[in-house]
């Protein structure tokens, strides 16, 4: 008897229940601060799993925004010292580029309001995990909850693997869609294990290294394939001092993990299977192939030829270099405009002749808001940066480090993961909130000693 695609989709669904356990064992005994994140990370990380099983991802999303803000609240204090005078400065800017982009732009209040919960719900969860007083033992739950989440991602990619093969939909339990969150989710996962594993050096992280690249793979990304080895060479960069025994586990990384991306990816090898032949000829024709489709199609389709795209058509308007066409305008306005150009990249690409280079974050941002936004908004987390990486050292230091690569990585050269609300985001910014949080120096030392796998 043959199975439908529905069907086996939300049997998929049902891979939620590896949440289950790792879920109960974090809601017991929990703080109601503590326990609002979790819900959070839950939400975020069971998105996928939980449309297919008839729940409205964005019914997801707008419960989390809800958490966030209650959360936020639950915290906030005018005489607690939320932010440095720096933040508060950089955050009165970002608000009177968007009032004036709106003023001046061609976006609806409605663009307007999708475009600020986009932006800035983010930095409300970030205040929010920054100022929640932990304990050591419920930070401990939070933190092996939200480990516990990643690992889980593992055996469900296998599960996906079996059911639907290699392919950008259906993502661990995260999403059905968007097969960037792969790389972004691999990523992060990696830039962890990389401080463990020139910290400690025990096998099991790499092995969870390893396991973490054919998540990546299973969602049919490429893009690890240069941004692992180039995260180990960052690595590498930012130890200062290193032992030999580490200097020849990198070296060695580097390599094996090229060689077993190619092996794992059905189209980085001649046979187009999993685990097929390592053959560097046929990964140059590869590239030179989608190098040629790429200068013969919309080159906005090209995260490397959009740039010279953007460049010529915005060189000669300076209005939409300052202030960009409006907040929000990215974002289908009403149900007439879905009807007319599709949403998502449909949208993009039908109303604006954008394609799929254009996701990347610091144009996405450029587009609606202009070149001064872009730049004050890159400011503000390399001032968050700066004044978390004068708090912390050793292995966190070198965490926090890699974390900031990624995020570069992400927003100038892949997409806009770090933006939009998915795992990704809810990572990144409470992970920010973490190091912020004034309680955290005894959660750094528990960081550095424990063993969580």
């Amino acid at each position: 008897m043959e199975i439908s695609g529905h069907f086996l989709a939300r049997t998929y669904g049902l891979v939620i229940l590896f949440l289950i356990p790792i879920t109960i064992g974090f809601f017991r005994k929990s703080y109601i601060t503590t326990a609002l994140l979790g819900i959070i990370f839950f939400l975020a990380f069971a998105e996928g799993a939980l449309q297919l099983l008839g729940f409205n991802p964005s019914y997801n999303r707008l419960l989390r925004d809800v958490i966030i803000l209650v959360g936020f609240f639950s915290v906030y204090s005018p005489k607690m010292g939320m932010m440095s005078q720096a933040e508060k400065n950089i955050i009165g800017i970002l608000i009177f580029f968007i009032i004036v982009s709106y003023l001046f732009g061609e976006s609806s209040l409605f663009q307007l309001a999708l475009f600020v919960r986009r932006v800035g719900f983010n930095f409300l969860l970030m205040y929010y995990v920054a100022n929640i007083k932990f304990s050591e033992d419920s930070f401990k739950k939070l933190f092996h909850f939200i480990v516990g989440l990643f690992i889980v991602q593992i055996p469900i990619s296998f599960i996906k693997l079996f059911f639907f093969g290699i392919g950008e939909d259906y993502i661990g339990s995260v999403s059905t869609v968007a097969g960037s969150i792969t790389t972004s989710l691999t990523l992060i996962a990696v830039s962890y294990l990389l401080t463990r594993i020139f910290y400690k050096g025990k096998v099991k992280y790499i092995i969870f290294f390893f396991l973490f690249l054919f998540f990546a793979v299973t969602g049919a990304k490429r893009a690890v394939f240069i941004f692992v080895p180039l995260l180990i060479l960052v690595a590498l960069f930012y130890m200062k001092s290193i032992r030999f025994k580490q200097l020849l586990l990198i070296v060695l990384m580097i390599p094996v993990s090229l060689i077993f991306i190619l092996k794992i990816s059905p189209s980085l090898n001649p046979e187009h299977k999993v685990w097929g032949s390592f053959s560097p000829a046929y990964v140059i024709n590869y590239f030179n192939q989608r190098a040629a489709v790429a200068e013969n199609s919309n080159v906005t389709n090209s995260r490397i030829l959009v740039f010279n795209y953007f460049f010529n058509n915005f060189i000669n308007k300076p209005k939409d270099v300052i202030l960009g066409h409006g907040p929000g305008i990215v974002f289908p306005n009403g149900k007439n405009d879905i009807k007319k150009y599709g949403s998502g990249e449909q949208y993009l690409l039908n109303k604006f002749g954008l394609g799929y280079g254009s996701r990347l974050g610091v144009l996405w941002l450029f587009f609606q808001m202009g070149l001064f936004f872009v730049v004050f908004y890159l400011m503000f987390h390399y001032i968050i940066y700066k004044k978390i990486k004068n708090k912390v050292d050793g292995h966190n230091l070198l965490f926090i480090r890699l974390l900031f690569s990624v995020y570069l990585m992400d927003m100038f050269l892949y997409s806009s993961s770090f933006i939009s609300p998915s795992a990704i985001t809810i990572t990144f910014y409470s992970v920010l909130g973490f190091y912020l949080n004034n309680n955290f120096r005894s959660a750094c030392t528990y960081l550095s000693d424990t063993i969580i796998i």
